[in-house]
């Protein structure tokens, strides 16, 4: 789950989101991201993306989020998400972040969140 910020708008949007999901480093650029939250409409959101940040500075991976979002159209559809994001790993946990500007008459957001490894919580535990 994370935080929002919205600009560009003058409507109230629910900045706290929280979710559930889960996060698969595939290789150290590329992770898949599967989930959900509440959104800042107060509605539920499911997603599906792929993360690829290639760059490294300051220990901060950046690179771009893309895959498909719903939750945010009044007729239930999915939407096309291709943003920049950047995580940094800590001990027992990631901050990670993304920027959407704003685009075709939405407000854009800046959102940040936290993921902590399931061996953290210790529902798994290391042999």
């Amino acid at each position: 789950g994370g935080v929002s910020q919205h600009f560009r708008g003058t409507s109230k949007k629910n900045p706290y989101n929280y979710g559930l999901g889960v996060h698969y480093q595939w290789t150290e650029d590329v992770a898949v991201l599967a989930g959900m939250y509440h959104n800042s409409l107060a509605r539920t959101s499911k997603y599906l993306f792929v993360e690829y940040q290639p760059l490294e500075i300051w220990n901060t991976r950046i690179g771009v989020t893309a895959g498909v979002v719903d939750g945010y159209s009044d007729n239930g559809g999915n939407s096309l998400v291709v943003v920049p994001s950047w995580s940094k790993q800590f001990t027992g946990y990631t901050l990670y972040g993304l920027v959407a500007p704003p685009h075709k008459g939405k407000e854009g957001v800046i959102a940040i969140g936290v993921k902590i490894p399931f061996d953290e919580l210790g529902w798994f535990k290391k042999k």
